[in-house]
């Protein structure tokens, strides 16, 4: 209990003080780099720890074994697809190189809201069907491939976006597409290929 007290001690000064948004699991912070995520000071006022959603990553013996990375403070007035860019960005920015991961929008399957986000190659890559001659960073080459690499990249992208741990409105299910087109052709990401659920 103590250690929680002290954690969530620890995030709310992060937050007040040094204006991040993003605190590290071991109450580190993360800087942000993307600048429509920054928070207003009103957000901060009304801080309260249901607001915080965790970023998952893996273990490196068991791609399965998720633990928390860092927390993300979102306001509860901000609508869900803001949200779920949040996470995006943030999971772009700390596991993928940059490499863009689009919201798509949130559709709705028989009564369940289901997030369709899309895994985008760098422009230079984009078009480019032959993955042998991508230019690094790439999906296709760094994080499709292996199946520990694979594994480790559905785990994380899976369980980030269904946050499955928070009890706040959220989305029932996450498709992933890349390059705007349902994900086949990839032994190590069968994970990825079909609808998630919570």
């Amino acid at each position: 209990m103590k250690i929680k007290v002290v954690m969530l001690l620890a995030v709310v000064f992060c937050v007040l003080l040094t204006g991040c948004k993003i605190a590290s699991a071991n109450t580190e912070s993360y800087q942000q780099t993307k600048p429509h995520n920054a928070a207003s000071a009103n957000e901060y006022r009304d801080f309260n720890k249901n607001n915080l959603y965790a970023i998952y990553t893996v273990s490196n013996t068991d791609y399965n074994a998720t633990k928390k990375a860092a927390y993300l403070y979102m306001s509860a007035d901000k609508e869900l697809k803001v949200k779920l860019g949040i996470i995006s960005d943030a999971l772009s920015d700390m596991f993928f190189e940059n490499l863009p991961i689009e919201v798509v929008n949130i559709e709705n399957k028989d009564g369940k809201k289901i997030a369709v986000i899309n895994l985008l190659e760098n422009e230079i890559n984009r078009g480019q069907k032959d993955y042998s001659i991508h230019k690094r960073p790439s999906w296709a080459l760094n994080f499709f491939q292996g199946s520990s690499g694979g594994g480790q990249t559905s785990t994380i992208l899976v369980e980030n976006f269904l946050q499955r741990q928070n009890k706040n409105q959220w989305v029932d299910g996450v498709r992933f597409l890349y390059n705007g087109n349902p994900i086949t052709g990839f032994d190590h990401i069968p994970l990825l290929e079909n609808t998630v659920y919570r």
